[in-house]
């Protein structure tokens, strides 16, 4: 037994000896990023980039930031394509996955960053509202995993990160529709991830905590108060960057071995901190 430990040993410090750490580069594959043009997606397409992605970024009426993004992206060396899609539209997934893969070659890299997050009382929720939450936040990365993973399988390779929330794991009132559909993400998520681990594909969700983002109005949310934020043992809100790094390892080589799994990129705020509940 001692003899059989020592031999085993002296093969696994040899083995390690001769090994190479796993690439973190992406040169030469096409990552698709939706809700590209500003804030996380425009952060995760910009570093993806850097890494060496070719970048196709769907966007809705954000022309002005397509721009810079682009320059961006172009400056680092790759190429880049903007597709004005909307998501809501189960035709848009089809479509925009035709023209990215005409301008950037076969989509290596999904990320499902876009969503919408209205806010409602329970009681004002129609049928439609629900709809049109779930159609963008849930359908739509369906449809697009569901475009790019036959190529994904023929070549053995393929990276899909779904972005979801803080709000699949607390829940928040006045948003029922939302939340649902970011706890669905992670349950599609995982599926998918069981589906296409044999053929070299791997499908994560990514989730973000309090992050420093611009919106629309200059509006403060309730996680960027100082209440809140004192409370979270990081004791500062994230960058769009640290969200964009955490989705970088996980569309990466190196993360060849990790599916199914859910990133909180919250600075220790969850499970450490319970949301505070506004009044319905």
């Amino acid at each position: 037994m001692a003899e059989s430990y020592v031999r085993d040993h002296a093969t696994l410090a040899s083995e390690l000896m001769r090994s190479e750490p796993i690439s973190a580069s992406l040169n030469g594959r096409h990552a698709l990023v939706t809700g590209g043009a500003r804030n996380i997606g425009a952060a995760i397409a910009v570093t993806l980039a850097r890494r060496g992605c070719n970048i196709t970024a769907f966007y809705r009426h954000e022309s002005s930031t397509v721009e810079v993004l682009r320059a961006l992206v172009e400056e680092a060396g790759v190429g880049f394509f903007g597709v004005s899609a909307e998501l809501s539209d189960p035709d848009a997934a089809a479509s925009g996955i035709k023209e990215a893969s005409e301008s950037n070659g076969h989509v290596d890299i999904l990320v499902n960053n876009a969503a919408t997050r209205p806010r409602a009382r329970i009681g004002e929720i129609s049928a439609d509202d629900w709809d049109a939450v779930l159609n963008v936040n849930v359908r739509a990365p369906f449809l697009l995993a569901q475009a790019v993973l036959p190529a994904m399988k023929e070549r053995g390779w393929g990276r899909i990160v779904n972005v979801s929330g803080l709000d699949a794991f607390w829940g928040e009132p006045q948003r029922a529709h939302v939340v649902a559909s970011k706890g669905a993400l992670i349950a599609l998520t995982r599926a998918l991830a069981n589906e296409t681990a044999s053929w070299g594909v791997t499908v994560n969700a990514l989730v973000p905590g309090s992050i420093d983002t611009a919106r629309a109005g200059g509006q403060v949310t309730l996680a960027e108060s100082e209440d809140f934020l004192s409370r979270v043992p990081m004791g500062r809100q994230g960058s769009v960057w640290d969200v964009a790094e955490a989705c970088s390892y996980l569309a990466s080589p190196a993360a060849g071995y990790v599916t199914g799994q859910t990133l909180l990129v919250t600075g220790g705020a969850f499970p450490s901190v319970r949301m505070p509940l506004k009044e319905g």
